[in-house]
């Protein structure tokens, strides 16, 4: 089991999510932290239904809920999510 799901949600609505989604794949590359799974979720409805079967397919002890548009602020950004949860 890895410690950490990494849950990105995607629908055909947002315009450019191709290249959000490759903006999102980059950073998540240059984190420092590499030990988690990563889930694209797409289910042709709604974003809380991709963001429910994202959750269903995870694994990871914990999961992060990453919108196409959203941004981890520092490359030790998922480290330290990992670093907070473990006490």
């Amino acid at each position: 089991m890895k410690p950490l799901s990494v849950v990105i949600p995607i629908h055909d609505g947002m315009p450019n999510g191709d290249k959000f989604l490759w903006h999102s794949l980059e950073m998540l590359s240059q984190q420092t932290f590499q030990d988690y799974e990563l889930i694209i979720s797409k289910t042709h409805s709604t974003m809380g239904r991709n963001f429910n079967e994202g959750i269903k397919r995870a694994t990871g002890r914990l999961i992060k809920l990453l919108c196409l548009d959203d941004h981890l602020t520092h490359k030790n950004a998922l480290q330290d999510i990992v670093e907070t949860f473990r006490g």
